[in-house]
């Protein structure tokens, strides 16, 4: 939970012009945010590479639903 990792991931998900559809954060008892991001275009491991880069960022995945 560091402010700014939200608008770092929607700053490279532009930059791969790819669209955020939703986006919803929850905060457990732990401390460590919840993030769930739904985007229009599947994103691949150059971009998933990108996010899990982000000072701050324990772990991001792709799940298709």
């Amino acid at each position: 939970d560091r402010p700014g990792i939200i608008g770092k991931v929607g700053t490279i998900l532009g930059s791969h012009r790819i669209n955020i559809s939703g986006f919803g954060v929850s905060r457990p008892v732990s401390g460590e945010e919840v993030a769930f991001v739904s985007v229009d275009d599947p994103i691949d491991s150059k971009v998933l590479d990108e996010i899990i880069a982000i000072d701050g960022m324990i772990e991001a995945k792709v799940i298709d639903l």
